[in-house]
């Protein structure tokens, strides 16, 4: 039997990825600031497979985020159902049992359109604000 576990807060104890409602459709969620920025929430799924040998693979799904913080869409020019063409969607239904042969999915749960967690702040190929922020690196790279 495959036992996904969840390393995730006491807020997030999906084990899975949220099931497509009988229209296809896959839910949001707007996420206040309070338990957006308490330690107990935690942007990540992952899923493994603790019966099963690890493999030396791991899936990774950062733009699968279905999760929007409310500080972002207060003040968004457009609605969450306008900023989802930036989700791959559904593409963290796609990893089926890959758990159970050993390989870890990791599904980012932000929404790409509150932040890209696979470019560096330096990449953005297009003025995000205006006036035009500075970006650093804080890690100094």
């Amino acid at each position: 039997m495959m036992d996904h576990v969840d390393k995730t807060s006491a807020l997030n104890k999906a084990t899975e990825p949220a099931p497509p409602g009988a229209d296809g459709s896959l839910p949001t969620a707007v996420i206040k600031a309070d338990i957006l920025n308490s330690e107990s929430y935690n942007p990540l799924l992952l899923l493994q497979d603790q019966t099963a040998s690890p493999a030396a693979i791991i899936v990774s799904c950062p733009h699968a985020g279905r999760d929007y913080p409310a500080s972002m869409t207060d003040k968004a020019a457009l609605d969450v159902a306008e900023m989802r063409g930036l989700e791959d969607f559904g593409v963290d239904h796609l990893l089926g049992n890959l758990p159970a042969t050993g390989i870890t999915c990791v599904i980012n749960r932000i929404a790409r359109a509150y932040i890209d967690v696979n470019r560096a702040a330096g990449a953005l190929t297009v003025p995000c604000s205006t006036p035009r922020l500075t970006l650093t690196n804080p890690r100094g790279r």
